[in-house]
């Protein structure tokens, strides 16, 4: 009888094991974690007032735990900088931040301070989610509702992490944007990939289309990648779908582009003075050289560097002693005043 009591109740306990769902616990982040991210932003497409304006950022940063504090509150540190170029700035790349901030892993909010997040109230984090968030629930990132599409998305960005496993969640909808760009009907679409096991982010691109009823407009896109983190996440640029170039590389080729030209010019300069400075050898046939500035030049006027004479060697004619000019290099009297060639006085 006892045995049949003990039967029961493991059969009861098993059955009940199976009826209550699993609870997911959330990883919770650990001190050093940390990513490093690329990010590339790009004001294109524009019309009306904006044809012809472009815009590009990128920024390179990187975030990591520092400490884990009480109330599962965690403090980070950020360092980013960022270059841009547009229609009015050319690599203008002196914009640098860092600082430190905490959040909360149980809602997910900044607590104290912030990453350089300006122009949110009260914002969410966007680089951390929590893994244990259910399918088709809502959640918020800076000030954006997204919805859980999925919590087992296989994200392929290619690199060296192939695919990876991701909660992925989906931001769209409307709004009114007024602020340096003008008053523009704005809409917009985020996608937001975070890694599965430890809830930090993977990538995100955000699009938005902005317009108003004067045929203005124009688009901006946001697109960001972990290229290296202590999660395992590693996406190489060269395997993107949606490729983006950094201006850095090309602004040192031109730096020493710009730099071989200069060097060029300066020896043919020197080269050119240097010649300036001698006697030209006659022609085999007698003939004068003559050097003329261009077709163009006033009243046709040639200057000649030599002596008008057929013949080929320099002499001394009436036992004058003949001089050479310190401005042309011609053979001229010793009592002349000046050059008859050149025009140049003698001193």
């Amino acid at each position: 009888m006892m045995r049949k009591n003990i039967i029961s109740a493991l059969v009861f306990i098993i059955f009940l094991s199976l009826a209550i769902p699993a609870v997911h616990v959330q990883a919770a982040p650990q001190k050093g974690t940390y990513f490093n991210y690329d990010e590339y932003i790009q004001i294109s497409d524009g019309k009306g007032n904006y044809s012809g304006y472009y815009g590009n950022a990128w920024i390179n940063g990187t975030e990591s735990v520092t400490q884990l504090l009480n109330n599962n509150r965690v403090s980070m540190n950020y360092n980013y900088s960022c270059a841009i170029r547009s229609s009015d700035y050319n690599y203008f790349n002196d914009q640098m931040a860092k600082g430190n901030f905490t959040f909360s892993t149980n809602n997910c909010s900044y607590t104290y301070g912030t990453d350089n997040e300006t122009g949110y109230i009260n914002p969410h984090v966007w680089f951390f989610t929590n893994v244990s968030i259910p399918v088709n629930s809502e959640k918020e990132v800076l000030n954006t509702d997204m919805k859980v599409v999925s919590t087992d998305y296989s994200y392929s960005p290619g690199g060296t992490n192939g695919q990876i496993t991701t909660i992925f969640l989906q931001g769209n909808g409307t709004y009114v944007r007024n602020d340096s760009y003008g008053i523009f009907n704005a809409t917009y679409t985020w996608n937001a990939y975070y890694d599965k096991s430890s809830g930090f982010i993977v990538a995100y691109n955000y699009k938005e289309v902005d317009s108003n009823g004067q045929g203005d407009g124009f688009t901006c896109s946001n697109t960001l990648y972990v290229k290296d983190s202590s999660y395992g996440v590693s996406i190489s640029t060269t395997h993107l779908n949606h490729q983006k170039s950094s201006p850095f590389p090309y602004f040192y080729l031109a730096i020493a582009l710009v730099f071989i030209l200069a060097l060029i010019v300066i020896i043919a300069l020197v080269i050119s003075n240097g010649n300036k400075n001698k006697i030209r050898k006659h022609s085999t046939n007698g003939g004068n050289l003559k050097m003329t500035e261009n077709s163009e030049d006033k009243d046709k006027t040639e200057i000649h560097l030599n002596p008008e004479s057929k013949e080929t060697e320099q002499v001394v004619i009436k036992e004058v002693v003949k001089v050479k000019c310190q401005y042309c290099g011609a053979l001229i009297d010793s009592t002349a005043e000046k050059c008859p060639y050149c025009g140049a006085p003698r001193t």
